[in-house]
């Protein structure tokens, strides 16, 4: 058991653009109308496990015991063997690869009947030369015992459903090292063909009823940590969905908040990530199905503060917004770009980096996420507006316009929000190869006649600071 490995990221999708549990349906009745009769499947079943059928690890042409053990299997499978099994509980970074629906097949794998995930390319399958039940891949089907994310010794014979409770165990991933832990929490329900098609109807009807109740928009805020500015924001509805559910996208930004139906949960994430089935994502929130994000347990929300390592946030807060409370996106740009001043002064960095930060910025005639650029007097540095983070940015030349998070400040601000309106105290500064918060940081708007005014005080203060130093130059010399 030492050298268990992880099964490999599935690449099936959850349904976005057309609706996981709709098409489940469909499926569920095309699926039912072609089923044969209890004998039939029975019979290809148990010709399967005398060798024929697809088995795993020793679970055909075995001999003497295994044969016996086969014959003890078969006959539990014909016995009690139902439509379905519902695995829920299993918890860690793998959890969403265990949890779900499992179709019985007519596939047989050491004399016992396997599972298929609903939506996923995952089985469920009993390793008879092992003596347990395993969750796993597509890819590791049939393969040897490590190669699962989950799995439960038993007996031969026994299902899935009969197997010891609490038993079960699940590969957890802990500071870069896969294993397994038993989870007391994993639970498998057996279900008749009635149940699972009553299931869908109440899900599909539930994601009906969800898509109507769904506010134009939803503002999440509160959230913490390096990953907080693609969280926090405002998320527009869509006319898409994901699992039945509907598809938001955030306002500015190329993150999006849609429904995990696999995993029971509501995820912030990037484009790259929307509509698959891997778990990647800035934020979670676990709820049931057809429960919308403002409705979502508060308190709940996991956010990701540092590569995948995920940290309950009772801060965050989603608050459900008409369409007469969010403007429209030109809207809010115009009147930003209409309302940007002359210049901005930066001032109150501290550190190795302060003199990059500090001075004052001139508005330029170009844009950059929608937002004007401003360029400091007198040097390559520039303060911009990075949408996809929702921050502006105090950066050189070499970094103007990239998408990386490269700077030497930054604020996280909502959209639209000029950058002397951003959270006063709230600018971070990188000092000694670290960004520091810093709350002596202050922007402040600038006129043209006020930087006029500014700079012939300073060319004043010039004049003064040269003649005294004149002078003190003739009275050494007289000395």
């Amino acid at each position: 058991m030492s050298s268990i490995k992880d099964d490999e990221q599935n690449s099936a999708s959850v349904g976005s653009g057309g609706g996981g549990i709709g098409s489940f349906v469909v499926w569920f009745i095309r699926m039912m109308s072609s089923t044969k009769d209890d004998e039939q499947n029975s019979a290809r079943a148990s010709a399967g496990s005398g060798g024929g059928g697809k088995s795993m690890g020793g679970g055909g042409g075995a001999g003497g015991g295994e044969e016996k053990a086969i014959a003890a299997s078969t006959r539990a499978r014909d016995a009690g063997a139902t439509f379905a099994v519902r695995i829920r509980g299993a918890t860690g970074d793998k959890d969403w690869k265990v949890n779900g629906l499992y179709l019985v097949t007519d596939e047989v794998s050491g004399g016992m009947p396997l599972y298929k995930k609903q939506g996923a390319e995952r089985w469920l399958e009993y390793h008879v030369s092992e003596g347990c039940w395993m969750s796993r891949s597509t890819d590791n089907k049939g393969q040897e015992l490590e190669h699962c994310n989950a799995y439960v010794i038993c007996d031969v014979g026994v299902l899935p459903d009969k197997a010891p409770r609490g038993a079960w165990r699940v590969i957890v991933t802990v500071e870069d090292e896969a294993d397994f832990e038993a989870q007391a929490s994993v639970l498998v329900t057996p279900m008749s063909a009635a149940e699972v098609a009553a299931e869908a109807a109440a899900l599909q009807a539930a994601c009906a009823a969800a898509r109507a109740a769904a506010t134009y928009a939803v503002r999440i805020g509160g959230a913490t940590g390096d990953n907080a500015c693609y969280v926090n924001g405002v998320y527009k509805v869509t006319d898409k969905v994901s699992g039945g559910m509907p598809v938001y996208r955030k306002q500015g930004g190329k993150v999006w908040l849609e429904y995990h139906v696999s995993q029971c949960r509501w995820m912030s994430r990037p484009t790259s990530s929307k509509g698959q089935v891997k778990n990647f994502c800035y934020a979670y929130v676990d709820c049931d199905v057809g429960v919308l994000p403002d409705k979502a347990p508060r308190g709940a929300w996991h956010v990701d503060v540092d590569n995948d390592a995920y940290e309950v946030q009772a801060s965050v807060v989603v608050t459900p917004m008409s369409a007469e409370e969010v403007p429209a996106e030109a809207a809010v740009l115009r009147a930003a770009r209409a309302a940007a001043t002359y210049v901005v002064c930066i001032r109150g960095a501290r550190g190795d980096k302060a003199w990059c930060v500090n001075g004052l910025y001139e508005v330029m005639d170009e844009v950059s996420g929608g937002m004007p650029v401003y360029k400091k007097q007198g040097a390559e540095m520039w303060l911009e507006y990075h949408v996809s983070r929702g921050q502006w940015m105090s950066r050189p030349t070499e970094h103007k316009g990239k998408a990386s998070n490269s700077c030497w400040a930054y604020v996280d601000c909502d959209f639209g929000m000029l950058p002397d309106k951003a959270p006063r105290g709230a600018w971070h500064v990188y000092v000694n190869n670290a960004f520091e918060a810093q709350a002596s940081v202050v922007v402040t708007p600038m006129s043209e006649e006020e930087v006029e005014i500014l700079q012939a005080a300073f060319t004043a203060a010039r004049a003064v600071a040269r003649a005294a130093a004149a002078a003190a130059k003739v009275r050494n010399s007289e000395d």
